[in-house]
């Protein structure tokens, strides 16, 4: 939860540890549900093949994901980007 935290922007900090929790506690309910049926209905091999479709269908959602939220053209700095720099020093008197 901390990485979550640490990679949240400040103003929406809550929401970022609200929605991994709840996917954290919803992954936790569906997952043996899914595992069981697969189980029952073709063994193992069935439970690892479905798990493995499901984890590249993630990874490929959020690689999508990534290349729809980059911007092709640079964008403009904002004003939290100016002031997240930090200062520019004015050179000495001489």
């Amino acid at each position: 939860m901390t990485v979550v935290e640490r990679l949240a922007p400040d103003d929406a900090r809550g929401r970022c540890t609200d929605i991994w929790a709840s996917t954290m506690g919803i992954s936790a309910l569906i997952a043996p549900l899914i595992s069981s049926a697969a189980l029952d209905a073709g063994g193992p091999e069935l439970m690892w093949t479905t798990s493995l479709a499901l984890g590249v269908l993630a990874a490929v959602c959020l690689a999508l994901k990534r290349h729809i939220d980059t911007p092709s053209t640079p964008r403009r700095p904002t004003l939290r980007t100016w002031t997240s720099r930090p200062p520019a020093r004015a050179p000495l008197p001489g």
